[in-house]
């Protein structure tokens, strides 16, 4: 027969059974512990506690699995949101100079402020 892979399946005190498990999905940690099925009932036996255990940890990768879709993006609204998010330990003087660089160089050259910057550019 074999073994159970029941890591993270313990007893509690009153003889029913739970489980915690700790995953690490699109970097992002996850913890959990359960002492009930989905309709309220405790576990009362290892194997269930342990099938359980199995199927919340595949149910959780498959849900974290999803990316969310950005929408397309110009250069200019980028360099807003630096200009509103980004800034904010720099200097006058540095300040100065990408606002210089940015409405001399970028902004003006083939209409590269209404350029589309995807995910695949980045």
């Amino acid at each position: 027969m074999p073994k159970l892979n029941d890591t993270g399946v313990y007893q509690l005190k009153n003889g029913y059974w739970a489980f915690r498990y700790a995953i690490v999905v699109n970097n992002k940690r996850v913890e959990r512990k359960r002492n009930f099925d989905e309709q309220g009932n405790p576990y009362k036996t290892k194997t269930s506690a342990v099938k359980a255990r199995r199927a919340m940890i595949e149910q959780e990768r498959n849900s974290q699995l999803v990316t969310p879709k950005t929408g397309h993006v110009t250069v200019q609204q980028v360099y807003n949101e630096y200009c509103e998010f980004g800034r904010a330990g720099k200097t006058y003087s540095t300040i100065k100079k990408q606002d210089s660089l940015w409405n001399t160089a970028i902004r003006n050259q083939n209409s590269f402020d209404r350029h589309l910057v995807s995910s695949s550019d980045a």
